[in-house]
This record gives C-alpha cells, sequence and structure tokens, in this order.
C-alpha cells in the first residue's frame, strides 16, 4: 500500500471522527432523550422508618444507632418504603449498594438479593445499580431493603431508590446518563480507529508510538468514562464486570499517561523518570490484582490505599507534563520565525496539542479523586463530579482530534507533495516519459514477479541531420512526436520510457516470443520516422537478469543500425 493510500486511510478515518463527534455535539444540544415519563415515578427518600444495628468497638453489645457509614464488618441498615397506591404497569426497583448485601423484601417474602455470592467467590461485593422488575400487585405494600456491611466504612445510605414503571425507570436513567454514553462510547470507538490506524499505519509514520498511546489512552478514558459514571449497566449487567473493568482502566491510566509523556520527554534523565513511573504503576497495579486474587486483600479495600497512590501520581504527572509543555512551548516560539522550519513547527504544534490534552485529563483525573474522596457519594450522583470529569474528557477528545486530524492534512499534503517532486525526478522533461533513473528500477525489478516480458531498444536514425538541419527545437519535437507515437502504439499496462538522448525503450509485460515478435514488427516497421530497433524476450538468456535481455535487445538494435548506414542511411521497412 502506497504513502499517499496510507495518507488517504487516516485522513478518512479522523474525518469520520470529526463527524461523529459534531453529530454526538448536536445530539446533546437538541435535548434528545429528554422525554418526559409515561407513568408517575417516585424517588424514595422517605423511608417509613428505619431499623439499624451497629456493633460497638468494645463488643458489648450491638448499639442502635443511624449511621450513613458502617463501623464494623455485618452491620445493616433496613430501610421500609410503603408503595404509593397507584398502579404503575410493569413496575421496577433502581437500588445502589456497594460493599454490602443486598435484600429486598415485598410484604415480608424475598425478591432479590445479591452480595452473598460474591463475597464467597471474590472476597468482596462489587458495587453498582441493580433494576428490579417488581410484582404487578406491589401497590400499596411494604417495601424492604437491607443493607448489610461486606467491610469497614461500607456505605448503609447511598442514592435513594426509585420506584417507577420499568420503560420509565430505563428512559429517565438514559437521559441522566445521555452525556455520559455519547462521550464514553466516542472516546471507545475513536481510542480503537487510532489504535487500529497505528497497526496498519506504523511503517509509514514517524510519530507512530505517539498515535498508539494516544488511541490507547482514549480508549480506556471512554471505558473508565462509562465504568465511572454506572452508564456501562446498559452493555452489561454483571456489576463484578464493571467493577473489574472500572480498575483496570483506573490503574492502567497512570502506566499510558506515564510512558506517553516518555515520548515527548526532552532529556534522557526525564525519560528515565516517566519510564519508572510507568514501570512502578505498572507494578502497584499488579499488587493490587494479586492481593485480590489471592483472597488476602478485597480489592475494594486495596482500591481505598490505591487512590491515594492515583492522586499523587498524577499531581507528579501533571507538574512534569507542564515543564515538558513549557519547553515544547519555548521551542515553537522560536521556530515561528523561520520559513524554512515547517515540518518542524508542524511536529512541535501536534506535540502541544497533545501534551495540552495530557495535562487537563490527569488535572481533571486528579479533580474528580479528590471530590469523590471528600463527597464520599458512591453512588456518584454528585453533579459536579460528572461535569468535571466529562468536561476535561472531552476536552482531552478535542486536542486530540485537532492533533491528528491537523497532522492528517499534513500529512496528506506531504505526500502528495513527495509524489510530485518523485514525479519529477523519474520523468523525462522534454518526452514526458519515464526516464532512464526509473527504467532502470523498473530492469531490476523485472524478475520479481516471474512474468514473461521482452524488451525493446529503439534509436532515431535522423536526430543529429535533423538538429544539423534544421535546428536543435525541430529536434526536440522529433522527440516528442516519437514519445506519442510511442505512448499510442504499445499496450497502456507496457512501459516505454527514455534512456539517453536519441535512445528509448520499451518494455512488454506478459508476452510469448511469437507475441512480442509481431507487436514489435507491426508497430516500428509502419513509423513515419526512421528508427533502429532490435528486441529480445526473457526466456532467450539463462541468467535472471533483466540487464542482460536489455543488453542483447541494444546488440541487435546496433546491428540493425550498422545495417542502415552501411546502407546510406536509408532504412526500407521489409
Amino acid at each position: 500500500m502506497s504513502e499517499r493510500s496510507l495518507a488517504r486511510i487516516r485522513s478518512a478515518s479522523l474525518v469520520f471522527l470529526v463527524f461523529i463527534f459534531l453529530l454526538i455535539c448536536l445530539f446533546l444540544l437538541s435535548g434528545i432523550w429528554q422525554g418526559g415519563s409515561r407513568y408517575p415515578m417516585y424517588r424514595l427518600n422517605a423511608p417509613s422508618r428505619v431499623n439499624v444495628r451497629t456493633e460497638q468497638p468494645s463488643g458489648n453489645g450491638p448499639l442502635t444507632l443511624s449511621p450513613q457509614y458502617a463501623k464494623e464488618k455485618g452491620d445493616f441498615r433496613e430501610q421500609f418504603y410503603l408503595l404509593p397506591e397507584e398502579s404503575i404497569p410493569a413496575p421496577a426497583l433502581r437500588i445502589y449498594g456497594a460493599d454490602v448485601i443486598l435484600d429486598v423484601t415485598l410484604d415480608g417474602k424475598e425478591l432479590f438479593s445479591y452480595g452473598t455470592r460474591e463475597l464467597e467467590r471474590f472476597s468482596f461485593a462489587p458495587g453498582g445499580f441493580h433494576l428490579l422488575v417488581l410484582p404487578e400487585d406491589c401497590a400499596g405494600k411494604e417495601l424492604c431493603i437491607r443493607y448489610t456491611a461486606t467491610r469497614k466504612d461500607a456505605a448503609l445510605l447511598a442514592s435513594a431508590p426509585l420506584y417507577a414503571g420499568y420503560q420509565d425507570a430505563v428512559s429517565f436513567w438514559v437521559s441522566e446518563t445521555r452525556i455520559v454514553i455519547y462521550v464514553g462510547v466516542f472516546l471507545s470507538l475513536f481510542g480503537f480507529l487510532l489504535t487500529a490506524l497505528w497497526f496498519l499505519m506504523r511503517h509509514a509514520l514517524s510519530d507512530d508510538l505517539q498515535m498508539l498511546f494516544g488511541g490507547l489512552i482514549a480508549f480506556h478514558m471512554g471505558i473508565y468514562t462509562l465504568c465511572r459514571h454506572n452508564a456501562l449497566f446498559f452493555f452489561t449487567s454483571s456489576c463484578t464486570l464493571r467493577t473489574y473493568l472500572e480498575v483496570i482502566m483506573q490503574m492502567l491510566l497512570p502506566v499510558l499517561i506515564s510512558f506517553f509523556l516518555r515520548l515527548l520527554a526532552h532529556d534522557r534523565m526525564e525519560q528515565h523518570l516517566f519510564f519508572l513511573s510507568g514501570v512502578l504503576s505498572a507494578a502497584v497495579a499488579g499488587l493490587v490484582l494479586l492481593l485480590q486474587f489471592l483472597r488476602l486483600v478485597p480489592l475494594t479495600s486495596a482500591m481505598q490505599d490505591y487512590r491515594a497512590y492515583f492522586a499523587g501520581i498524577n499531581v507528579v504527572l501533571f507538574v512534569a507534563g507542564v515543564r515538558i509543555f513549557r519547553r515544547w512551548f519555548l521551542q515553537f516560539q522560536r521556530l515561528r520565525a523561520s520559513a524554512l522550519q515547517d515540518t518542524q513547527k508542524t511536529g512541535h504544534t501536534g506535540n502541544l496539542l497533545l501534551l495540552a490534552g495530557i495535562l487537563f485529563l490527569t488535572l481533571t483525573l486528579l479533580a474528580d479523586e479528590l471530590l469523590n474522596f471528600f463527597d464520599r457519594n458512591p453512588a456518584d450522583d454528585n453533579a459536579l463530579v460528572h461535569r468535571i470529569l466529562l468536561a476535561g474528557t472531552l476536552l482531552f477528545t478535542l486536542l486530540l482530534l485537532l492533533r491528528y486530524f491537523y497532522h492528517s492534512v499534513n500529512d496528506f499534503l506531504l505526500t502528495a507533495g513527495n509524489e510530485r517532486l518523485s514525479q519529477l525526478a523519474y520523468t523525462d522533461a522534454l518526452t514526458r516519459l519515464p526516464n532512464r533513473a526509473y527504467c532502470e528500477i523498473a530492469l531490476d525489478a523485472l524478475f520479481e514477479e516471474e512474468r514473461p516480458f521482452a524488451i525493446v531498444s529503439m534509436d532515431i536514425n535522423d536526430l543529429k541531420k535533423t538538429n544539423d538541419a534544421k535546428g536543435h527545437a525541430a529536434g526536440d519535437e522529433l522527440l516528442k512526436n516519437f514519445a506519442d507515437i510511442l505512448r499510442a502504439s504499445f499496450r497502456s499496462t507496457d512501459l516505454c520510457g527514455r534512456m539517453s538522448g536519441d535512445e528509448f525503450i520499451a518494455i512488454l509485460f506478459d508476452v510469448t516470443p511469437q507475441e512480442y515478435e509481431d507487436k514489435v514488427r507491426q508497430v516500428l516497421t509502419e513509423l513515419p520516422i526512421s528508427v533502429s530497433f532490435g528486441a529480445a524476450h526473457s526466456d532467450e538468456v539463462h541468467t535472471r537478469d533483466a540487464h542482460a535481455v536489455y543488453k542483447l535487445a541494444d546488440e541487435r538494435m546496433y546491428k540493425m543500425k550498422q545495417q542502415i548506414h552501411g546502407e546510406g542511411g536509408v532504412y526500407a521497412a521489409s
């Protein structure tokens, strides 16, 4: 695949991504998914009664309090609700639980239980939303939701349950998380396409690793955004899978950002530090997963400590990224005054866009983690958290799009310019036929394709006489007319070129000895111009060297030329 084709693929892919990005923005501005519900929806935020049990640290027995977080493992909180008397078709309940065993009963009859099996298999109860289908006759009955802590500090009071019709609950949920879904899906698609383009074009790109890590970061941010805001529920109902995905994506982000900044670092010391940062982040992530696999430390407990490391490493990466950005910006300022450094200015502009995107992303991840620490809302209903993380993610996406769209346009123009220069380098200026350099390359590649071929060597007999009698302008006109005749006489799949002043060559592909002899005799014996020619077929030589075939054709051409000169300079076709 040629460089021009690769540039076109890259440009088309990025234009497609820009189109999807603008389409998503249009959907967000148009207010799609804002539709209302067909039946009443109730936010159950006022339980009729609450039953709470916690264990005193001294172990002197249960003490009834009203905590939102468990003091010890095994503490529970029961909340009772009297469902509205109004009947709702296909009633459903949306509840949230993290690090708790959820038990839901209706008038004392068990409807749903979650967490016990997960605690036995994984040593922790993954958090997430659950959408339960209730019996049709549930109106007016007493609903009980019991939260039993599986570890210390587990949330016994999360977001208020939502009671509504099943379709209304789903529609309302989509309306709440539509921005997250749009951004997460787009980032995942964007990252996947960039990574796929890297595998396709890595041999033709000078910034291939930047493209790879940019695509991986975008893909991870897409999945992490969906997991972080519980929007992955629409793709999988498994809380365990969603929790593991969120944890893995979060732990891999510092690794990818570290190696990405290493590509943009200026000196070797910075590169080593970023490499160590990436390796350390990968080691910490591996240790957390290993402790979970060996069931020594539950994943959710280990993640509480990991989040402190996550915040710290983001601070380090942000400060280091600012230093690198400053250096690139100063170099870019120095290059702006030079008109001879367009290629370097293009690279600096792209690096500045990449660094700005990474800095905004790192700052956003840090702000999200700090807000989550102070808010401690396991259900993540905080609108400010949503806005900050999504704003930073969208800005990162926009800068990444601008960078690769900008580079795709420059690469396309540069490729077109290189092809134009290549065409000038391998084309004869007078006849517009391939020149000797191009014909030599073609001869070198002839035997590689295992195709039979013939070579014709030609020489114009009257060129010197024409130059002496009528001037060089008439000689040039004779050469151009002969080139036009060659183009019209041979097939478009054959190659006709000018080897020197009055010497020309024709390479005929996929012809038998008899076919090429008939073709050469038909073309060259009926020319209005006196021409000496000689032809040879690839079967006539015993070596795999096209130059040997050309040498044989050239010898036959000179033999004819000597014969013509011996007859007084006049050649009669026979």
